[in-house]
């Protein structure tokens, strides 16, 4: 694939299992660790309590042995409870995962991909059947070989109490209990550690408000000239603009929380110059977007304002600096306001107009970037993205996502928008990771 400078490049490639859960991942494996560590609890829990129902049956099994009951048979019945145990557990179990499923899928609405396939189908059953018949079998037996396998004498005389401190069933006892000690200790600490990330990851404040904000992820075909991409998505975003209960509408080449987990999108420099000299140490995230782009995301503007419509096609460029990147060229939000810079020596120049709140645009868990929000009518090149967001009033009313999709295709009636999505959805995966990354 050839780049907007006619140079060719290479394009990352992954499998589509890859591209559609790695992102959520990482982020589940913790659960799954800590879900594991809790069935081998309870099924240490479980062979405890066989083993001590065998000691508590020593002398019934001896009585029957003694009346011509054989071993095998002995062991059979006693499996047999066994299993009746374990497979009432993994009817429990299954009841419980089908009621958790749905709660955790409806506090968490369009956080999981193909959350729609997420079900108790039958691998889970046959997972389960497998996983209570292993339990029963492998955890029921040690006790049911200790009550056929002990002395008949001593337990037809009533010796029992010698039977029960004996070297062997107090070793088991006790490997039993440490084990599940054990355990325990790893599971608490493993849940604790897990709490005190998510709370500190929640805790990092985002620098824009994506309450009632909602995204549109559009790929524009058949756009070869920077000018029929901006006449296109501008028609879209007034389109969407004028839905009622929108109260704005933006769009830009990303958005928040779309490319996270160590990904970067999509045009970049490292050579900025003030006053015809290039600053060093700089990785600088060029965002083009749109005038209503930070009152729809509810960024704070910190110094001086946003561009106006009059002023696009200027030179200067207008452009918006966050933060971050206002303050390590000319260390402060204030003296920034008014400044002109440039991209390398004889590059595009540009006029700050404003400073904005540094944002969290790559997910929770990774370093706040250099931001320059320019418009993205001077972009000179044809954007392959294009994420739309809206503002709305209040709750989402039902079908929302569907009515956003037909306000796209009454401007754009060829465009595909294959998902739709709150913002707050993209802000809990953004506390997930996803490796890669890409840049134009």
């Amino acid at each position: 694939m050839a780049d907007r400078d006619g140079e060719p490049g290479l394009l990352p490639v992954a499998g589509l299992q890859d591209s559609t859960v790695q992102r959520v991942r990482s982020g589940l494996n913790l659960p799954l660790g800590a879900v594991g560590l809790l069935l081998l609890v309870a099924c240490l829990n479980v062979a405890h309590l066989f083993l001590a129902r065998g000691l508590g049956r020593v002398q019934e099994i001896a009585v029957r042995r003694a009346l011509g009951a054989g071993a095998g048979g002995l062991l059979r019945q006693l499996l047999v409870e066994s299993l009746v145990v374990g497979a009432c557990g993994g009817v429990l179990g299954l009841l419980v995962a089908a009621a958790g499923l749905q709660t955790f899928l409806a506090m968490n609405p369009g956080t999981l991909p193909r959350s729609t396939a997420v079900a108790v189908d039958l691998r889970v059953l046959a997972f389960t059947a497998a996983v209570a018949r292993s339990t029963a079998v492998l955890f029921g037996l040690l006790p049911a070989l200790r009550s056929v396998g002990g002395d008949l004498s001593n337990e037809l005389k009533g010796k029992a109490s010698a039977s029960r401190s004996s070297r062997a069933t107090s070793c088991t006892r006790n490997l039993l209990v440490i084990a599940e000690v054990a355990m325990f200790l790893v599971l608490v600490a493993e849940a604790g550690l897990l709490l005190k990330s998510f709370a500190q990851v929640q805790s990092q404040g985002t620098g824009l408000d994506s309450e009632s904000v909602w995204t549109i992820l559009l790929t524009p075909t058949g756009i070869d000239e920077p000018e029929q991409y901006v006449l296109a998505m501008d028609a879209i975003e007034a389109s969407l603009a004028s839905l009622p209960g929108v109260t704005s509408a933006t769009y830009g080449i990303s958005l928040p929380f779309q490319f996270i987990g160590g990904s970067t999108c999509c045009w970049s420099t490292s050579a900025l110059t003030v006053d015809g000299q290039e600053v060093e140490g700089l990785r600088v995230v060029m965002q083009p977007v749109t005038a209503p782009y930070f009152e729809t995301l509810g960024i704070e503007a910190l110094a001086g304002r946003i561009w106006s419509n009059a002023e696009q096609g200027e030179d200067p460029t207008p452009v918006v600096l966050s933060e971050r990147l206002a303050v390590d060229l000319f260390a402060s939000v204030n003296r920034a306001v008014g400044q002109v810079i440039a991209r390398g020596v004889d590059g595009p120049r540009f006029r700050v107009t404003g400073v904005v709140a540094d944002t969290k645009h790559y997910g929770l868990d990774r370093p706040t970037p250099q931001a320059l929000f320019m418009p993205v009518s001077e972009v000179p090149f044809a954007m392959p993205l294009a994420h739309m967001a809206v503002r709305i009033r209040g709750d989402a009313p039902a079908g929302l996502a569907q009515t956003l999709r037909e306000a796209v295709w009454r401007a754009s009636p060829d465009m595909p928008v294959p998902t739709v999505r709150s913002m707050d959805a993209l802000r809990v995966l953004g506390a997930t990771t996803r490796k890669g990354s890409s840049s134009m």
